[in-house]
């Protein structure tokens, strides 16, 4: 990356010297003038422990970013948690904090002069490829830490005005198939991917104990011959008082490894082993369908 079209206009020439003179008081050297910036976004707060993390990531970008010969300059913006104020008048801030976040970021990045930047927002969606008789079916997820919680945003969804807005918006893209609260038995503790593959398998256990127990053994057994890029996760639906169904998310990098997942069950001897146990627990599968997942987000 050569081109430097915005800051040039910010540091080069003697009309520019303050700028300058500013910028080495944050650590800028006569070197750092000569390349492109790059704003790099971090939302880090103790607000809520989803973000306590985020500045570590943004210093491996930062670091990233300086090594290929760019200069990266490392800022905040705000977050919110609606997990925290769920069921409280500050849920009305959580959808609104989303353009303020957006405003603050362009703000940051108009003055300043920036030439690039890193900073995304993101959420996932997964479309439905096999199993279905609907090719093409998305699914939404939405994680809450209790089901009290998720009836609270069902209160806060059907008085908001301004959620309101958005269904309304969608009602005449999309057809509401299905609404269900998953509560989590063992849930995703991988990496985020861009892209990714599932395996929704819905089952009702003749021995729910017997069957969980199955699943952690089985994505064990995958672990210790090779496939380290898989898990295995647990969910139960609370809908309609279906409470003994059960719902297994095999996650893959690939639509490819999630094949192999499955073709070993055919021709290696410690996987048909494993998902015996699976087998034994459970009657036949209520739905069994594969997901081609992508990360939706908004970046400047």
């Amino acid at each position: 990356m050569t081109k430097r079209k915005h800051s040039s206009k910010l540091v080069d020439g003697p009309l520019q010297a303050a700028s300058r003179s500013m910028l080495r008081g944050v650590g800028f050297s006569s070197e750092d003038f000569k390349k492109p910036l790059v704003g790099v976004a971090s939302t880090w707060s103790k607000v809520t422990p989803c973000n306590m993390h985020i500045n570590d990531l943004a210093q491996i970008v930062e670091q990233s970013i300086d090594e290929s010969n760019c200069k990266a300059v490392l800022f905040n913006t705000i977050t919110v948690s609606d997990g925290i104020s769920m069921g409280t008048e500050g849920m009305k801030y959580s959808l609104v904090s989303r353009e303020v976040i957006a405003d603050s970021i362009e703000t940051v990045v108009g003055c300043l002069g920036y030439d690039g930047l890193v900073a995304s927002l993101r959420w996932n969606h997964c479309t439905a490829v096999s199993g279905n008789d609907s090719i093409g079916e998305m699914q939404f997820f939405s994680f809450l830490p209790s089901v009290a919680d998720a009836f609270s945003m069902w209160e806060t969804m059907a008085t908001s005005p301004a959620i309101r807005e958005i269904q309304d918006d969608y009602s005449s893209s999309r057809k509401l198939l299905n609404n269900e609260t998953w509560q989590i038995v063992n849930g995703y503790e991988g990496e985020l991917m861009e892209t990714w593959a599932t395996r929704v398998v819905e089952v009702n256990p003749t021995n729910s104990a017997a069957y969980i127990n199955a699943i952690y053994s089985l994505e064990k057994a995958y672990y210790e011959n090779g496939f380290d890029d898989i898990e295995f996760d647990i969910y139960q639906p609370i809908a309609s008082g279906a409470q003994s169904a059960y719902i297994v998310v095999v996650v893959a990098p690939s639509l490819r490894r999630l094949g192999e997942i499955f073709d070993v069950l055919s021709s290696e001897s410690w996987a048909q082993e494993a998902y015996s146990l699976v087998t034994s627990s459970r009657p036949s599968l209520t739905s069994d369908k594969a997901y081609l997942c992508q990360q939706v987000y908004s970046a400047l």
